[in-house]
């Protein structure tokens, strides 16, 4: 690796955005299960509405977050852009089909080179923020059902709470799933290639040789 030199490739904001939602979902996760298992734990009511608030305030954190990075994914550019996340040139669809080519292989082989965000993984970063958007939408439903259960309200509420409530465990078992998938490929990644993939959300910078730099440079080049 002598021959390769750390090159800046994720904003401090990006950074700071992506570990926001990544801390909230780390705290939103087992306090959504502590939640849906309160009756089988027979937990005091008191202790169910702490949980509960903890949840609901962490929860519009991420909620922020979510918003915010959505308006710098559209308003961003670089790698905090939708260009460099959501896959639409021919190049990102030949990466994302070389990763695939490469998981299948074992990550055997050239590792496919990209500068930011993997074509393939922006696929399912896109996901992601759908599912985390819904998420987002269908807890905030729920707490103003809750807010609003008196009368009328709660009878017409409780069929959008229900709704909401389903589309929240679904969003919450893809998320887990997303999660464990992110981390193991990242790990993957970091151990056979060697690029500083694992510690590039923390410190900014990943690892390439000239020649790759060159590279990226001939491709901004054409799509001037």
């Amino acid at each position: 690796m002598s021959c390769y030199r750390p090159t800046h490739v994720y904003h401090w904001f990006h950074r700071v955005l992506h570990w926001s939602m990544a801390g909230s979902v780390a705290f939103l996760l087992p306090l959504g299960v502590f939640i849906a298992v309160a009756d089988d734990l027979k937990l005091p009511e008191a202790g169910e509405d702490v949980i509960a608030g903890t949840h609901v305030i962490i929860g519009l954190f991420f909620a922020t977050a979510l918003v915010v990075r959505i308006i710098v994914l559209f308003a961003g550019t670089g790698t905090m852009g939708w260009r460099d996340v959501l896959p639409y040139t021919a190049r990102q669809f030949r990466v994302a089909t070389a990763t695939i080519r490469y998981y299948l292989g074992g990550f055997k082989g050239k590792p496919p080179l990209y500068f930011g965000h993997n074509p393939f993984a922006g696929g399912v970063y896109t996901a992601f923020f759908c599912f985390a958007a819904t998420q987002a939408a269908s807890g905030i439903t729920m707490v103003i059902v809750h807010l609003l259960n008196e009368g009328s309200a709660q009878k017409v509420g409780k069929a959008y709470a229900e709704a909401a409530l389903i589309a929240h465990d679904v969003g919450a078992l893809f998320i887990i799933f997303f999660i464990c998938a992110h981390l193991g490929a990242l790990v993957l990644h970091d151990i056979i290639e060697r690029r500083g993939l694992a510690s590039s959300m923390i410190s900014g910078y990943k690892f390439f040789s000239d020649d790759e730099l060159r590279e990226f440079e001939a491709d901004k080049a054409k799509n001037r």
